[in-house]
């Protein structure tokens, strides 16, 4: 297999968009607790309320979460990214811009065995 082949494919828009939103996915599974069909409903559903692409919501989700500030994104998608999932990201109540300060949000646990697993800490 040619090296060029292998490269080629990272540069694919379609995988790069395949990428980021299983990301997203699990971002949200992570936060959320909830299955990746759930997370994937969830950015579809939130990209048409707000009237944004789901792959720019899902990589500005993503960009976010990773505290990434130098990607610019539409106003637009930054607001449904806020509205939708900033409380889980450390914007909710209580945040001033530093994320180690901002209140964590209460986590409701869809898997039953999950809170036998582990313990959240406040």
């Amino acid at each position: 297999m040619k090296p060029t082949a292998q490269t080629d494919h990272r540069r694919d828009p379609r995988r790069s968009g395949q990428r980021s939103l299983g990301t997203a996915e699990g971002v949200l599974v992570a936060l959320r607790h909830c299955s990746r069909n759930e997370a994937f409903i969830n950015i579809v559903q939130t990209a048409k309320q707000h009237s944004v692409a789901p792959l720019e919501l899902a990589d500005a989700l993503v960009t976010i979460a990773e505290n990434d500030v130098t990607r610019y994104f539409d106003d637009a998608v930054i607001a449904a990214v806020d509205e939708a999932w900033g409380a889980l990201l450390g914007g909710g109540p209580g945040y001033d811009g530093d994320r180690e300060q901002a209140q964590q949000p209460q986590v409701t646990c869809a898997h039953p065995r999950l809170p036998k697993l582990m313990r959240l800490q406040p």
